[in-house]
Parts: structure tokens; C-alpha cells; sequence
């Protein structure tokens, strides 16, 4: 929709729903012009971000499209959308926080501390295997798990049905 205004946000910013974006976004649905001095108070307010995809001179460029009336009124309730089912996320995000036991919540911290796995990661990895590893039988833990439908070393052999074409 801003691409058919001739705004180009996307290439501006590295995430659309960033804050940076939300309040470039907001400037625009208050039908606001963007120059140069308006970009030096969002970065002086801390509006924007200084490290933007895009250069000043272009980031200006790309914000000063036209956006029809009924173009704005899908924005505004497109955002709407947007803020309410972020308020819905983090209203589940405390139901589970809420929901987990103290050694959960501790353990979900230890996994954090992983490069890679991030707070929903360690959460979603206690939800499926919890934190009692004496069920893990070696020191590699989880790795070396065998469940009865085959993992790791060895696969079980499953028998198959013989499916005959009635067409034949």
C-alpha cells in the first residue's frame, strides 16, 4: 500500500515493525511532510534510529510519496490490527510466564545463555522435554535419546499395507 503511494519504507528501515518504522509511519498518516529538518528532531527526539538502512538523502527521498484518503484509512486500521494482536502476544507471553514453575523459569534462563536460543526457544524447549534429565541416560543428554519410533543410530522397521489399484 505505501509502495502505491510511492513510499518506500521497506528499503528504509530493517524492520517494519520497529519503532523507528511506527513512528515514520506515524508521520506520514498525519499527512505530515519529511525533511530534512523534520528528520533531524526524530533523530534528536530518539524517534529514529540512527542506524537506518538508508542514508538522510535517501530515507527523505523515500518518504515524501502521496497517499490517497482511503490509503491512510487502511494504514490507520491495519495498525490497529497490528497493535492489538502485539497486545494479545504479550498477554499470552505473561499467561506462560505466569504458567511456569521456578525450575522451568530457571532453566529456560541456563538455555538462554546458548548462542542461538532465545528466550521463546528456551521456552519452547522446556515446554516439550522439561527439566528432569534423568530420563536422558548419558552426559550428552538429549542428543543421545531414543524414542520408540526411531531416532539417532537406529530406525524400527514398520510394516507397510499393499495397496492395490482398483482401476487395474
Amino acid at each position: 500500500m505505501l509502495e502505491g503511494g510511492n513510499i518506500k519504507l521497506s528499503g528504509t528501515v530493517s524492520n517494519i515493525n520497529g519503532k523507528s518504522a511506527k513512528n515514520l509511519l506515524d508521520l506520514i498518516l498525519e499527512g505530515e511532510k519529511f525533511d530534512e529538518a523534520v528528520y533531524d528532531q526524530m533523530i534528536k527526539d530518539r524517534k529514529i534510529s540512527r542506524r537506518l538502512k538508508a542514508s538522510k538523502t535517501k530515507l527523505i527521498e523515500d518518504m515524501n510519496g502521496v497517499l490517497s484518503p482511503v490509503q491512510i484509512k487502511m494504514i490507520r486500521e491495519l495498525r490497529k490490527h497490528i497493535d492489538e494482536s502485539e497486545k494479545h502476544i504479550r498477554e499470552l507471553d505473561q499467561d506462560i510466564n505466569d504458567a511456569m514453575s521456578d525450575p522451568e523459569k530457571e532453566g529456560a534462563k541456563r538455555l538462554t545463555q546458548i548462542p542461538g536460543i532465545g528466550e521463546d526457544s528456551a521456552k519452547i524447549i522446556i515446554s516439550v522435554i522439561g527439566v528432569d534429565m534423568s530420563w536422558f541416560p548419558m552426559d550428552r543428554g538429549i542428543s543421545q535419546k531414543k524414542s520408540d519410533r526411531g531416532s539417532g543410530s537406529f530406525i524400527i522397521k514398520q510394516r507397510q499395507r499393499k495397496v492395490r489399484s482398483k482401476v487395474i
